[in-house]
């Protein structure tokens, strides 16, 4: 006899209450169906370092911020995870001329593996809204839109490689269709599998870098 329930996004369900093995064989099928990462891919994620319009590269850990409107660095006083202390600004002008973007590239992958990306956010100004992007030029990306309200929300996005991908860019855009737009986002973090996990520290970040034979599954 046990007790259990499930996570979507930030959401739990109700308590439901397993005591035989005709209850419990139906969930463990839906368990084995899920393949949490853990391990924070993205570096940098949670820093004052501000925006940069260098190339980004995640071996360098940094960020680079691409559009038409203003990116900035900012301390979130209102933290949807208490582990969280900065995060991104991206205010769109009115008649906006071009995308908005804030990503990192050069993440190294696997091909054929599943990632999810994920972040919180939310539109300081009214209802808008916030584009997930991963994959690559090469062989193309995987994009999944989010309305946003003015109440933190966590958005993810689940893609997995194409066989010929070995590298992937993490994007979080506001396209010029949106119009003017002021987005707040924290938080991000890009994992194996498919269930997104708790926001957490990048272990390349704090020098507890994964050994060569865990580093392809980032496990």
């Amino acid at each position: 006899l046990m007790y259990v329930r499930t996570l979507s996004g930030t959401t739990w369900s109700d308590w439901v209450r397993i005591a035989t093995f005709k209850d419990i064989d139906p969930m463990s099928e839906k368990l084995d169906n899920l393949y949490p990462g853990g391990a924070n891919i993205l570096r940098n994620s949670n820093t004052d370092v501000g925006s940069s319009t260098s190339s980004g590269t995640w071996s360098t850990g940094g960020w680079r911020t691409t559009g038409t409107g203003t990116i900035a660095k900012i301390v979130v006083t209102d933290v949807p995870d208490v582990n969280l202390s900065f995060g991104w600004r991206l205010t769109r002008p009115s008649s906006p001329t071009g995308d908005l973007t804030c990503y990192q590239q050069s993440i190294p992958v696997v091909p054929g593996n599943t990632y999810m990306l994920s972040c919180y956010a939310r539109s300081a100004v009214g209802n808008s809204k916030l584009m997930l992007q991963l994959g690559a030029s090469s062989t193309g990306y995987f994009n999944m839109e989010h309305e946003l309200t003015s109440e933190w929300k966590r958005i993810t996005l689940q893609a997995t490689m194409n066989s010929n991908t070995v590298s992937s860019l993490a994007v979080f855009r506001v396209k010029a269709a949106y119009g003017a737009a002021v987005i707040e986002i924290c938080g991000e973090k890009m994992e194996t599998g498919n269930v997104a996990t708790g926001w957490c520290q990048s272990p390349w970040d704090i020098g507890n870098v994964p050994s060569a034979a865990s580093r392809s599954g980032y496990t």
